[in-house]
């Protein structure tokens, strides 16, 4: 395991595959009927550079590395490159604690599972330490709907930082920011009921955007003019994505492909490009922009 400070940010934490855990990999490429790495990597929404990596034993995001891992219906502890020096993230050792409890003894046993909660992976900035959830209302999105009034419920129900970034339609769907506990108690006010209208509608659910998710959403042209500032697409598949029209300022690109990704604003590309301190994924990221710059 290794770690990587991004462009001043928090330091990312990497892993690699054991010599034996590729050997798997590769078994289950085969037997799961991937006729190329390349294709796998597609099917993943992962960038093809990074399944390489994956395959050569070279170090890797960990969630990328879970990504792949699950893909292959592979545990990833089984397959991740281990010494006396590595450690668990910090979720992962919390896990293993509460499963040894649990074991332990029936009594204890009931007391954590009375207690314990699941952790859902959520997409955090790494600086600003931003969720995007997406808050879905029945109603028509021509209705007279107050973005103002509603965000100003929803930051008196769970806290200040929680802003109103995006509307589409689809019923109304809201997509909102804030910090991961506003957020996360916002989601159990949503859950439990107790939050069920907003200025007159009606409350239908309330999901956290993880990564790969919002990036399936792009690649299937469901994101176009989105707001998707501070939101890690690192080691993702973006080829042929619209991004026309997005606002990616502050966005992690490093490792991702844009091969024939329709970019307008070419600016905000390259400046979240000039912020990454990875040299070879900055220059990378820059060559795949520099075929999207008009001729002079």
């Amino acid at each position: 395991m290794t770690q990587h400070n991004q462009g001043g940010k928090k330091k990312r934490i990497t892993y690699k595959a054991c010599l034996q855990g590729v050997e798997r990999a590769e078994a289950a490429l085969i037997r799961h009927g991937f006729e190329s790495k390349s294709n796998f990597a597609k099917s993943q929404l992962i960038s093809r550079s990074t399944v390489t990596k994956f395959f050569l034993r070279q170090p890797i995001q960990l969630d990328s590395f879970k990504r792949i891992c699950k893909g292959l219906q592979l545990t990833w502890k089984e397959i991740a490159e281990f010494d006396k020096t590595t450690k668990l993230p910090q979720e992962e050792r919390q896990l293993e604690s509460l499963e040894k409890l649990l074991y332990s003894s029936s009594k204890i046993n009931q007391e954590v599972e009375a207690g314990m909660t699941r952790r859902q992976v959520t997409v955090i900035d790494e600086e600003r330490k931003t969720v995007k959830a997406v808050i879905t209302l029945e109603g028509d999105i021509n209705s007279a709907i107050n973005l103002k009034i509603i965000q100003s419920i929803l930051q008196e129900y769970s806290g200040n930082t929680i802003k109103i970034n995006d509307i589409q339609p689809g019923s109304i769907k809201l997509t909102i920011e804030g910090s991961q506990e506003d957020i996360e108690k916002l989601q159990q006010l949503i859950e439990s009921g107790e939050l069920n209208e907003l200025d007159g509608f009606p409350v239908e659910n309330i999901q956290i955007i993880d990564k790969w998710s919002l990036v399936s959403q792009i690649v299937s042209k469901q994101i176009k003019n989105r707001d998707l500032s501070n939101v890690d697409l690192s080691d993702t598949d973006l080829i042929g994505a619209d991004l026309s029209g997005a606002d990616l300022s502050g966005a992690d690109l490093s490792g991702a492909d844009l091969s024939d990704t329709n970019l307008i604003n070419l600016l905000e590309a390259l400046a979240a490009a000039r912020e990454m301190s990875n040299e070879y994924y900055r220059a990378n990221v820059l060559i795949s922009l520099a075929d999207k710059l008009p001729e002079l």
